[in-house]
C-alpha cells in the first residue's frame, strides 16, 4: 500500500514538474520576446496642454474690448502672483512707468483677483474684482504667471474677468503653458486672449535671469498685445 502511495506522489510530481517547466519555457520565451521588441526604434509622441474646460464650449463669444492706442499715462493693473509673478510684475512695473509714465496698480494688495472665471455662473469674487477695475478706473490688466496647469486656469481668468469688464488684458506664461491660456480664453467666450510668452520654465530660473527674461522677452511682448488691435 505505501508503494502505491509513493509511486502515486512520483507520479504526481513529474507532472508537477513538466507543467512548471512548459511554462517557465514559454514565460522566458515571451521575455525574449519582448527584450527583442524593445530595442526598436522608440516612437516619438507628441503631447498638447489641455484645459480642463472641454473643447467646443457653447458660450457665445463676446465682442472684445479694443487695445489701446498708446500706454502713455495709462492706469495698468498687474495681478495674479503665481510663479515669480512678483519678481517678473515689479520689473514691468517699473519699465510702464519709466517709459510711459503709466500709474500701475500692484497684484493683491490693490486690486484683488478673480482666480477661475466662468461667464455662466460669476463668482462673487470675479464681480468684486471687477468691480475694483472700474473703481481704479484701470485702463489694462497684466495677470501672471502661468506655469501649471491649475494657476494657468486662474491667472488667465483674471485676464477673462477683465476682458468681460470691457477692459483689454493679457496673460503670462510660460512657453509650454501659452496653448492652455488660448484655449481657456476660447472655451470660455473670449477668442483671443493676448499673452506674453516666457521662455523656459520660470522656476528652473534663478531671480536675475528672471528679471533679465522680463525685461527682454515679456515686456516686448507686453506693450505689444495691449497696444496692436484684434483683427
Amino acid at each position: 500500500m505505501k508503494r502505491n502511495f509513493f509511486k502515486r506522489l512520483l507520479s504526481v510530481t513529474l507532472a508537477v514538474t513538466c507543467i512548471t517547466g512548459f511554462a517557465v519555457t514559454n514565460t522566458a520565451q515571451c521575455f525574449a520576446v519582448n527584450i527583442e521588441a524593445s530595442n526598436a526604434e522608440p516612437i516619438k509622441n507628441e503631447y498638447q496642454i489641455l484645459s480642463p474646460v472641454p473643447s467646443g464650449s457653447s458660450i457665445t463669444p463676446i465682442e472684445q474690448p479694443a487695445r489701446l492706442d498708446s500706454l502713455k499715462g495709462k492706469r495698468i493693473a498687474l495681478v495674479g502672483g503665481s510663479f515669480s509673478a512678483s519678481v517678473t510684475h515689479q520689473v514691468i512695473s517699473d519699465m510702464l512707468k519709466n517709459e510711459y509714465g503709466c500709474t500701475t496698480f500692484y497684484m493683491t494688495d490693490e486690486i484683488g483677483k478673480s482666480g477661475t472665471f466662468n461667464p455662466n455662473s460669476i463668482s462673487d469674487k470675479s464681480k468684486e474684482f471687477q468691480q475694483k477695475l472700474k473703481e481704479y478706473k484701470i485702463d489694462a490688466v497684466i495677470s501672471g504667471n502661468c506655469g501649471c496647469g491649475i494657476c494657468t486656469v486662474k491667472e488667465t481668468g483674471n485676464g477673462l474677468a477683465a476682458e468681460y469688464a470691457g477692459i483689454p488684458a493679457v496673460v503670462v506664461g510660460a512657453e509650454a503653458f501659452v496653448p492652455q491660456i488660448e484655449s481657456t480664453g476660447y472655451n470660455r467666450g473670449v477668442p483671443v486672449v493676448r499673452t506674453a510668452s516666457y521662455p523656459g520654465a520660470f522656476a528652473s530660473d534663478t531671480t536675475e535671469v528672471q528679471q533679465k527674461k522680463a525685461r527682454e522677452n515679456l515686456y516686448p511682448q507686453i506693450v505689444k498685445a495691449l497696444t496692436t488691435q484684434i483683427t
